[in-house]
């Protein structure tokens, strides 16, 4: 079985990739990490999102690991589809963990990347990322990462 992941774009239709679009249309059930994302009204699909995990779990950890663990177990039977915000490979901690549980269960793993929040940020804060940057999580920031002499995007703040 094959579990393919896609991303969502940054919140715009626009920046949704054609591959994650056919993906999403291609019949196999549709997972979303959350459905609180601005295109998700105009997809026109079926899904099933995991945000009840954040209600009833302790922390985000709990979330993403309860998130990985279920969606292991149902691509053990079937082609699915995971969809998260973004780009996959940005800020999504359960795209690594789906990875490695998928890798020791045989599951194939296909990522289908969309526009991330750190595209759209290039344009809106007016830099190039060529004149550096640091992406820093907010839950584990250490104070030893902190520059002021290079640009610093801080995720995951939420308070």
């Amino acid at each position: 079985m094959a579990l393919s992941i896609v991303g969502l774009g940054a919140g715009d239709i626009s920046q949704i990739s054609h591959g994650a679009m056919e993906l999403l249309k291609s019949g196999r059930p549709v997972y979303l990490r959350t459905e609180k994302h601005p295109i998700v009204d105009l997809l026109d699909i079926g899904y099933r999102s995991f945000d009840q995990y954040y209600d009833s779990k302790e922390d985000f950890e709990q979330v993403y690991e309860s998130i990985a663990r279920e969606l292991i177990n149902l691509a053990r039977d079937t082609d699915i589809v995971y969809a998260v915000p973004g780009h996959p490979r940005v800020a999504e901690s359960t795209v690594g963990l789906v990875e490695r549980y998928a890798q020791e269960e045989g599951i194939g793993i296909e990522i289908i990347p969309s526009m991330s929040f750190i595209d759209a940020m290039y344009n809106y804060l007016g830099f190039d990322p060529a004149e550096g940057f640091r992406l820093l999580d907010a839950f584990t920031i250490d104070k030893v990462n902190l520059d002021d002499r290079a640009n610093i995007i801080v995720t995951q703040v939420y308070d």
